[in-house]
């Protein structure tokens, strides 16, 4: 059959966030004419949704985990079904550094860049918290036994909130920005230089030995080459 299924989506979202599936770049050639309902959409590839019409839908997800996607595409030459898979991430595992609210305190707008796809910035959030953990392994600041730390070894997310903020902001601008000289590019620029500073003199309690008590290691990064975010 000559059909052709995309269906475009982010690969990851946040239980309780919106997501958006795109499918207008599916295709029928030659003599496969699309029926009437020729779009439609499923997460459990038995009740289908009519997307006919705009080609893309909105959902969000109540439940962690892999997340199977349908797509079947109808015309007069038979049906075909398309899947693809994302991951739903629990939000409360995540435990992110950050959250929308921080962000406010210091960009009352911030809200009104948010793509219409979504509904937080949780994703980047949860980039932000990446960075910060991949930093510490990389300057060799590991665990006791050698290991390289987790989100879960921090004990106290506020001594790298303020670090996650700017880092946020940061990278919100940069998407933003589509020239080297205008007022996102600007923020970028400030809210790295932010981060970086505040990289560099963060102090963090992490649990160095692996045991859950507060008797562990405290980092000072003074002494610590802080890379640009």
């Amino acid at each position: 059959m000559a059909k052709f299924g995309f269906i475009l989506s982010d690969s990851k979202v946040f239980q309780g966030d919106l997501i958006q599936f795109d499918f207008s770049k599916s295709t029928f050639n030659g003599a496969d004419i699309p029926q009437t309902v020729s779009h439609e959409f499923s997460i459990n590839g038995t009740d289908f949704v009519n997307v006919t019409d705009k080609k893309q839908i909105s959902w969000v997800f109540n439940d962690s985990g892999p997340q199977p996607i349908y797509l079947t595409l109808n015309s007069s030459l038979g049906s075909e079904l398309f899947t693809t898979s994302i991951e739903v991430l629990d939000i409360v595992d995540a435990k992110l550094f950050t959250t929308d609210f921080d962000l406010v305190a210091y960009e009352p707008d911030i809200m009104k860049y948010l793509p219409k796809k979504w509904s937080s910035w949780n994703i980047i959030h949860m980039r932000a918290q990446d960075y910060i953990i991949n930093y510490l392994s990389e300057k060799a600041i590991l665990d006791k036994f050698g290991n390289a730390y987790t989100k879960d070894d921090i004990r106290d997310i506020k001594e790298v909130k303020d670090w996650s903020s700017a880092l946020v902001l940061r990278y919100i601008f940069n998407t933003i920005s589509n020239a080297d000289n205008d007022i996102f590019k600007s923020k970028s620029d400030e809210y790295e230089e932010i981060a970086n500073a505040r990289g560099s003199r963060a102090r963090i309690n992490l649990d160095h030995n692996k045991n859950s008590k507060t008797d562990d290691e405290v980092q000072d990064l003074r002494s610590v080459e802080v890379n640009r975010a």
